[in-house]
């Protein structure tokens, strides 16, 4: 056995027994995660194949050691890092709620399962959101099209400039409700992000975070004070308002031979189903956003307008079945539906649980639209999957918030660095690993 496996089992029996700090068994943890490093590349470093990591058997370890509730919700947990181990960005992301919802989490709430929503109401609400022309343009740009946008990106503000990281940690990370007594999220956060951040500043945008949580001042008095700690605190020039925002038309252009119900739907991979709509990864990004600071109508139009992909249809002797590419979209949408009730909502398992069993609904149905079938049965699978998506946002809209996941795996990311450090870099002609 590994020895910093066997150093984590051994910690947990040392927690159980209230011999040890929550500190201490998550730097356990985190040094079993990261212990099995195998290339490294310009972007970041991989870990061995998870049959052979031993983060696999720690797993089973913590969701042993664990209460009745947390049981499945690190189960849950622990099938999603199978599924996304090292194929994403978010490879750490489920060992990192498995700890904290252990160690930090809701208690058992007793909370009940997502409501069943008749279709037919769904379905209206859909249409009236759908038909809504969308939020404003500050909460298109300056919301939603942070750093890892094309948006962002193409006007000054991309993840290579210098206010990508600083806004992430001043802006983007902004919560509403928060999870009162659980401040030191935000100043922590922005430690982590902006280690050259003078303290009275940040202190001070602490404050703004934590009103803005509360709801003492909205979206326009938190950018105001953003834009002071980028001035002042940071010494950069104020980012460009939104007025002064270029769009760029779409590169991909648009593919008439997919149909659609809506007659001004055109299917582009690039950007949303009606013609001159917002790019794709800002409506990805905007949803996170929306949902993390509990704006309904706006999350609810986001939502609406990628789900709309899943009536992108290919037709073969009238039967309809749903375009690969499309598909994927609404794919996508799922699966950030996940992370943002791991990395946003404040740690709560019966949540996660009833989450995931939700999505996963929806999962199965949105592979049934693959078969050739009628446009009334294809239409009647698009109302169930847009029934469980629209009653999960509704539901993540009003969960309590609390970016606690998120700043975890930074109080011990010395492993990671390890990790990094023990490996040269992959490049594509030559591969060389220590």
């Amino acid at each position: 056995m590994e020895a910093e496996l066997l150093s984590f089992i051994n910690c947990l029996k040392k927690y159980k027994l209230s011999e040890v700090s929550p500190e201490s068994l998550e730097d356990a943890w985190y040094c079993v995660l990261h212990s099995k490093p195998a290339k490294r590349t310009q972007k970041r470093t991989f870990q061995c194949s998870f049959n052979i990591h031993p983060i696999g058997k720690a797993f089973v370890h913590l969701r042993n050691a664990s209460p009745p509730h947390v049981k499945s919700a690190i189960s849950a947990a622990l099938k999603y890092t199978k599924q996304w181990w090292s194929k994403s960005t978010d490879t750490y992301l489920f060992p990192a709620f498995a700890i904290t919802v252990f160690l930090y989490g809701i208690p058992d709430n007793g909370f009940k399962p997502i409501p069943d929503t008749l279709p037919e109401h769904v379905m209206k609400v859909y249409h009236e959101v759908y038909n809504w022309e969308g939020p404003d343009i500050f909460t298109k740009y300056t919301v939603c099209s942070d750093q890892h946008t094309g948006l962002g990106a193409s006007n000054g503000v991309g993840r290579k400039s210098p206010y990508g990281r600083p806004l992430f940690a001043l802006w983007n990370s902004a919560v509403r409700p928060y999870v009162k007594g659980h401040e030191t999220i935000f100043s922590d956060y922005i430690k982590f992000n902006i280690p050259d951040l003078p303290l009275e500043y940040v202190e001070k945008h602490t404050k703004s975070l934590v009103d803005f949580g509360n709801g003492d001042i909205d979206e326009k008095a938190l950018w105001a004070s953003t834009t002071d700690v980028l001035k002042n605190g940071l010494h950069l020039m104020t980012p460009p308002p939104c007025t002064h925002w270029v769009e760029k038309p779409p590169r991909a252009k648009y593919d008439d031979s997919v149909l659609h119900p809506h007659p001004k739907a055109r299917y582009n991979f690039r950007h949303s189903a009606l013609e001159n709509g917002w790019p794709i990864d800002t409506m990805v990004s905007g949803i996170q956003k929306m949902i993390r600071r509990s704006k309904l109508k706006e999350a609810l139009w986001i939502t609406c307008r990628l789900l709309s992909f899943a009536l992108f249809h290919v037709e073969a002797n009238g039967m309809w079945s749903i375009h690969s590419g499309a598909q994927g979209k609404v794919t996508n949408l799922m699966n950030r539906l996940l992370i943002i009730k791991a990395e946003d909502c404040f740690p709560d398992a019966c949540l996660f649980i009833n989450v995931s069993k939700h999505i996963e609904n929806a999962r199965k149905v949105l592979l049934d639209l693959k078969d050739g079938q009628p446009k009334e049965l294809y239409m009647e699978r698009f109302e169930i999957i847009t029934t469980y998506i629209v009653a999960l946002v509704a539901v993540l809209v009003s969960a309590p918030k609390g970016r606690l996941v998120d700043t975890r795996p930074r109080m011990f990311d010395k492993y990671y660095k390890k990790a990094e450090g023990s490996l040269e870099i992959v490049s594509k002609k030559r591969k060389i690993n220590k």
